[in-house]
């Protein structure tokens, strides 16, 4: 009897959230669903097609999605940094700077609604990088912060406790799928640059690997960093070049065999 009255409980239960979903009470929080970056490759993420277009007359990258992949588009923003969206938003930083005053501000643009609102402002020079749960991955040029150790810092954001942390400090190449972000340490004076440790910096372990001592990395194609590959020199420039895949977590030089990074 007591085994019945549990299970009617808990079908009346799974009920309840059911009729909720459908009136669209019950919602899980967009930290909680994926993201993954936007990039020139029309992709599809949930309802919608979602991507970048460069302009080569004013090189500057313009956002977009559309219902349809060939369907009518509707532009977002214009000369962006990184964009990441879980499908139903899309989350993008507008850089300025006047006066020797740097200003970052995070943008959360609704695509149902079609409406920008503002996420949090950030007196810096920077970058958003990732999203992970609730927090924001940005980094940070020390350009006009001489008493800085590091030329680069990466923060993460708290969303809900409103607090920053430092989580690495390597000047960021690139960043792949809302997962990796790739670069080197930098300290000052030198100030930032291509050359030095070479660092993977995990998103979602919130963990720092070292992929070598000495590396200088070598400018890739939107194709290659799309497929997650970034290529570099082991030992200064002019020796033998390497490739790091990120999708499988490998290196390699040219003509040898793949082995994992860590």
């Amino acid at each position: 009897m007591e085994k019945k009255k549990r299970t009617t409980v808990l079908k009346s239960l799974l009920l309840t959230i059911a009729v909720l979903i459908a009136a669209g009470l019950f919602t899980v929080t967009a930290s909680a669903a994926s993201f993954r970056q936007v990039t020139d490759k029309k992709v599809k993420t949930g309802k919608y097609y979602v991507w970048t277009e460069l302009n080569m007359n004013t090189y500057q990258k313009s956002l977009y999605f559309s219902k349809t992949s060939k369907g009518s588009k509707t532009k977002v923003a214009t000369d962006t940094g990184i964009a990441l969206t879980d499908g139903s938003s899309i989350y993008f930083g507008y850089q300025t700077s006047k006066n020797k005053k740097d200003n970052l501000t995070i943008y959360k643009y609704s695509m149902a609604q079609k409406k920008k609102s503002k996420v949090v402002s950030f007196n810096i020079w920077g970058t958003l990088e990732g999203i992970n749960n609730n927090e924001l991955i940005i980094s940070q040029n020390n350009r006009n912060l001489k008493s800085k150790k590091y030329a680069f810092d990466i923060f993460s954001y708290n969303l809900k406790t409103k607090k920053k942390k430092v989580v690495s400090h390597i000047c960021p190449h690139m960043e792949y799928n809302n997962r990796y972000i790739v670069g080197v340490l930098r300290k000052q004076p030198d100030g930032p640059g291509s050359s030095g440790p070479l660092y993977i910096y995990d998103i979602r372990k919130n963990k720092n690997i070292l992929v070598r001592k000495s590396a200088q990395i070598i400018a890739s194609s939107d194709e290659d960093y799309n497929n997650g590959l970034i290529y570099f020199y082991a030992d200064g420039q002019w020796s033998p070049s390497w490739c790091l895949n990120l999708k499988k977590m490998t290196i390699s030089r040219y003509g040898s065999p793949e082995r994992p990074v860590c």
